[in-house]
């Protein structure tokens, strides 16, 4: 059974696949991978996370 918080995670996770955004840290963006991590490469934030953390890589 889930928990409230998760839920509301998933909602906040949902709400925003279709906004990019912009990343502060690679912490925030690394979070943001973590969050958007099941909706794959459909998934904007999840897409602009992953090329974030990447840079910071390289």
């Amino acid at each position: 059974m889930r928990r409230l918080d998760d839920l509301a995670v998933c909602e906040e996770s949902d709400r925003d696949c279709t906004d990019p955004g912009s990343f502060a840290s690679y912490n925030e963006a690394y979070s943001a991978l973590k969050l958007h991590d099941a909706h794959g490469p459909q998934c904007q934030r999840h897409l602009a996370a992953t090329a974030f953390v990447a840079a910071e890589h390289d």
